[in-house]
C-alpha cells in the first residue's frame, strides 16, 4: 500500500515538475511505501545513482525530461530477502502510479546511468 505521501509526492513529479527523482523505501513492517529522498527538478543519472544505497532495495520514480521511469534498485549486497519482498511488491507500486512509461529492475549504478541516458 502506498502511503498518501507518496501519491501527493509523485503528483508534484509528474504534473507540477518539482522533483526529479523520488526514493521510496518501505516501512519497517514491509506494510507500506514512503518517500525516503527527492531531488529538484534538474536531477541527473549521477544524482540517481548517488541517493541508492549499497546494500538495500529502493523504488526510484525519476523524470528524464520525456518520460517517468520507475526502477527497482536491488544491488547484490541487499539480502536475499529484501529482493524477495521488493520483487513482490514492485507490480503493485507501479500499478498505483500513473504516468510510469517503463519499469525497470537495475543491479548497478552502469544500469541505471544506461536506462536514463538519452
Amino acid at each position: 500500500m502506498l502511503s498518501s505521501d507518496i501519491i501527493s509526492a509523485h503528483q508534484r513529479l509528474k504534473l507540477a515538475k518539482e522533483y526529479a527523482l523520488l526514493v521510496l523505501a518501505l516501512s519497517q513492517d514491509n506494510d507500506t511505501t514512503v518517500v525516503i529522498d527527492s531531488t529538484g527538478p534538474s536531477a541527473v543519472p549521477a544524482d540517481v545513482s548517488a541517493a541508492l544505497p549499497i546494500d538495500e532495495c529502493r523504488y526510484v520514480l525519476v523524470d528524464t525530461g520525456v518520460k517517468i521511469a520507475a526502477l527497482l534498485w536491488s544491488p547484490g549486497g541487499a539480502p536475499v530477502r529484501n529482493k524477495m519482498i521488493y520483487a513482490s511488491r514492485s507490480a503493485l507500486t507501479a500499478a498505483e502510479l500513473e504516468g510510469i512509461s517503463r519499469f525497470a529492475f537495475v543491479e548497478t549504478s552502469q544500469e541505471v546511468a544506461d536506462l536514463l541516458t538519452p
